[in-house]
């Protein structure tokens, strides 16, 4: 093989993103094996990382009644159970007797960032895994994901496919679910656009980005993978070029309401809906006087149906 990818989505892309540089390493290795020690151009080793970025934030105050932590809460209680440090790994069967290997800095979760971090548990988090990740990877994750938002807020954002209709109660705009909401996807694609300069300057890391404004969990399993658009582009494209190219960033930038108005991701499979009604003309064709018509009494956000759209 001239180039291997690993990757996952959910638990499968926090796995694939921990372990990267260890996989990548080992991949070279076999590789040297393989060929007898022969001098070759080892293979390219990458990954892919859907929806597998956990960060920081704190639960509404009726979640925390239930008793429902926050994801760094979880990363403090895996490696409080588990440990920093695991054990020396094992070289697969394919390669013969299974053989402790010697210890290197890639063996810690996200490269050596379990052995340099002030809080091993934060290399759990994506912002802080992405500073000690060498590897290059690709992140494919929506600013309002379903898990994370779920976590936090204990109720999905009201979404739809196109639709029109009221956001349910609780979720008008201004409301706390719905700063809430928007706090958490101005907070996911900062940290992405950080973590991705970084790696223009050094060359390692998150090399590519997509993330749409989708209300959604794991497009890479789904036809939503060529069907979303982030910046026009869905993300079979922007992948596609980042195989080539090593560097993309295709996040959705959007302003105003939950959904962000006019300018955001198209052809989702649940697309969170503006205040206080969906005006959605993205993945619908309906036009102003359709959109008032259908609510009723001049409510459905007349000002934001861009003619033409």
């Amino acid at each position: 093989a001239t180039r291997v990818l690993i990757g996952g989505c959910s638990a499968g892309g926090r796995g694939a993103l921990y372990n990267l540089d260890h996989a990548c390493e080992r991949v070279r290795l076999f590789a040297r094996k393989a060929t007898g020690g022969a001098e070759r151009a080892p293979p390219r080793c990458e990954g892919l990382v859907d929806a597998g970025w956990w960060s920081e934030g704190e639960p509404t105050a009726a979640q925390r009644a239930q008793g429902v932590p926050s994801l760094e809460e979880v990363a403090e209680a895996a490696v409080a159970c588990y440990g920093p440090a695991a054990a020396p790994r094992e070289l697969p069967l394919a390669f013969g007797k299974p053989t402790a290997v010697a210890r290197s800095p890639s063996d810690s979760v996200c490269g050596e960032c379990s052995a340099l971090a002030a809080n091993p548990s934060h290399c759990l988090l994506g912002p802080t895994c992405a500073q000690h990740t060498r590897t290059h990877y690709f992140l494919a994750q929506s600013q309002y994901d379903s898990f994370a938002g779920g976590f936090a807020l204990g109720t999905a954002p009201p979404h739809g496919a196109g639709t029109l209709g009221r956001a349910p109660a609780g979720w008008e705009d201004g409301s706390v679910l719905a700063e809430r909401a928007r706090e958490q996807r101005v907070a996911y694609s900062g940290e992405w656009r950080q973590a991705w300069a970084a790696a223009q300057r050094s060359g390692e890391g998150l090399s590519g980005v997509f993330a749409t404004t989708c209300y959604s969990h794991c497009l890479s399993t789904s036809g939503a993978w060529f069907r979303a658009t982030a910046g026009g582009r869905t993300a079979a494209d922007v992948f596609e070029s980042w195989l080539d190219s090593g560097s993309e960033l295709a996040i959705d930038d959007c302003s105003d309401g939950i959904a962000g108005g006019l300018e955001c991701s198209r052809n989702c499979p649940y697309q969170p809906i503006d205040q206080p009604c969906a005006c959605d003309v993205r993945t619908s064709p309906a036009s102003t006087k359709e959109a008032e018509k259908q609510c009723g009494d001049g409510s459905c956000c007349a000002s934001t149906l861009g003619a033409g759209r």
